[in-house]
This record gives structure tokens, C-alpha cells and sequence, in this order.
């Protein structure tokens, strides 16, 4: 016989994980790990970035000068906080870059330092929790 462990180690879960989801209603939700992650407060702009060479790669980046989109913070009953906006125009060019149907579908957040700026990639390919929502529960 061959045991399988399954422990905290190998069962994260993407709730623990800073994640954004873009919805096929056009919604756009930032989780409350990416949150603390990207230390982003009520009130904050943040910017989206596609790199024109690669088109699959997207970032996202803390606005100083207040010309992005501006966050929310939704609060659940139970003091859970996520960020919420619709955003049609980013949602469809996000999928139309990765070639796919549009969908509900989270994806992992990583730190990149690029050019001296703190960009916080949105990791699109290559990743076992970039699966369609629906997959996950």
C-alpha cells in the first residue's frame, strides 16, 4: 500500500493565496490575501498594465497620482474584506489576450520589481490555480 498525505503544505487553498477573479459578469475582485499582499488601503488607485510585446503578461500597480481606477473595499457581516468593481472594457481584453472564452476564473498574484517600479504580476499561464471558479468548490 502507498499513502498520500494531504497537509497544510500541499492543500493551500486559494483563499490563502493573494488571487484576483475575473468574472464573465464583468466583475473584477481582488481577495482580501492580495489586500495585505499589495498593501492597499480603502481609497487607493491601482493601474492595469499589459506588456505590449508579450500580451498574456498583466500587471498591476499602486496609482500615487490617483489616475486609476479607485478601490473599494466590500465588507462581509464577518469582517471579510474584498475589493469589487466592474470593469467590462479590462475584463474582455484580459481574456481576448489569453485566447480564451470569457469566464469566471481566478488567477495567483505575484511581486515583480521591474524598472525600479513594484508591479504586482497577474500570473496567467502555467499555474494549477488558474482554474475556472466553478472547479474549485
Amino acid at each position: 500500500m502507498k499513502l498520500v498525505t494531504y497537509n497544510a503544505l500541499n492543500t493551500r487553498t486559494i483563499s490563502t493565496q493573494p488571487a484576483i477573479t475575473f468574472s464573465k459578469n464583468n466583475q473584477i475582485t481582488i481577495s482580501s490575501a492580495a489586500i495585505d499582499f499589495m498593501h492597499l488601503k480603502n481609497g487607493d488607485y491601482i493601474l492595469f498594465h499589459q506588456d505590449a510585446a508579450t500580451r498574456k503578461d498583466w500587471y498591476i500597480e499602486k496609482d500615487n497620482k490617483k489616475e486609476g481606477i479607485r478601490v473599494r473595499f466590500y465588507k462581509y457581516k464577518t469582517g471579510f474584506e474584498q475589493i469589487k468593481f466592474n470593469n467590462k472594457v479590462l475584463v474582455r481584453e484580459l481574456y481576448r489576450s489569453l485566447g480564451i472564452p470569457v469566464q469566471t476564473k481566478r488567477f495567483r498574484i505575484i511581486k515583480k520589481n521591474l524598472g525600479g517600479r513594484e508591479l504586482f504580476q497577474i500570473v496567467t499561464s502555467g499555474n494549477a490555480v488558474n482554474r475556472p471558479v466553478n472547479d474549485l468548490y
